[in-house]
């Protein structure tokens, strides 16, 4: 594989590889996507440090980031719009100030996190790679100028897709980013359009054949199963799913003969373990060991 990227880096641009280089669990493999994080229903915070560390040191591909934006225009990971579940205060994420919302700790005793803060711990591995959702532009969320600005000054054009329920958002960030794949969150998969990828939650088998045969990637979220994991990887066309269980689905994928090699060539193309330890220090695996 080494001696191909290479090979391949000779003959194409930057970002051409870079597209390449993140589609590669989408092609060689099934994709791991940790939904939040690796929350595992609750025993880490969503969108924690904690869930994050956790989700890579089990190898999934990527993290999936819900955005939200504050009073002062931060970028924050939150999946919903008001901290009263997650950290317990009725607190408007976007009628607050990112310095007041943070004084409020989740159960894993973290703050809210800026995406800032995210792609800053993250960065030093790049085999760690994101899946962000923006939500719908419509509303005045205005996310996805500062969005794009956050990956490209970080260099994380390669590592990034794009994901929305929203049209008009997945549009805006095609024309202010054309170059990073996107995926759409339900609606019509005839629809998609310049889309690569669709994502649902459950497994359609009219989609799945027709995405197919169009090359487009299907996603199916909310997949916690292991029995359930199974049957989504042995379908040969579903791409990945979102789990809130990616030490799970790794046991999946180690099961020998699992993956039917005519339809997924190879074995899934995981990330590089990224790691806590007893200090609290993140630190790469051969450093360290894993601490559940």
């Amino acid at each position: 594989m080494k001696q191909l990227l290479r090979v391949l880096g000779k003959q194409m641009k930057f970002n051409q590889l870079g597209i390449l280089l993140l589609a590669l669990p989408f092609l060689f493999g099934f994709t791991d996507i940790a939904h939040r994080g690796e929350n595992q229903l609750g025993k880490y915070s969503e969108h924690s440090f904690a869930a994050y560390d956790h989700a890579s040191a089990d190898d999934a591909n990527y993290l999936e980031l819900d955005l939200q934006k504050t009073k002062d225009k931060v970028l924050v990971v939150s999946h919903d719009d008001n901290l009263s579940r997650v950290f317990g205060v009725d607190q408007e994420i976007g009628k607050s100030n990112f310095k007041t919302l943070q004084q409020a700790r989740n159960y894993s005793g973290e703050p809210l996190h800026s995406l800032q803060e995210v792609f800053q711990r993250y960065q030093v591995d790049p085999e760690i790679k994101f899946m962000i959702e923006t939500k719908d532009d419509v509303a005045g969320k205005g996310m996805e100028r500062p969005l794009v600005r956050l990956v490209k000054k970080y260099h994380l054009g390669n590592r990034v897709l794009f994901e929305s329920f929203s049209d008009s958002s997945l549009a805006l960030l095609r024309k202010l980013a054309p170059n990073i794949p996107q995926m759409q969150l339900g609606g019509d998969y005839h629809q998609l359009g310049q889309y690569g990828y669709y994502a649902n939650g459950f497994y359609d088998p009219q989609a799945a054949r027709y995405l197919a045969a169009h090359d487009k990637g299907y996603i199916i979220w909310g997949v916690n199963r292991p029995q359930a994991m199974r049957r989504m990887m042995l379908t040969g066309k579903v791409s990945g799913i979102m789990t809130d269980y990616s030490n799970r689905m790794q046991h999946v994928v180690a099961q020998p003969n699992l993956l039917p090699v005519h339809r997924i060539h190879g074995v899934a193309i995981v990330s590089k373990p990224f790691v806590i330890s007893q200090n609290g220090e993140h630190v790469f695996p051969k450093n360290t060991h894993r601490f559940d």
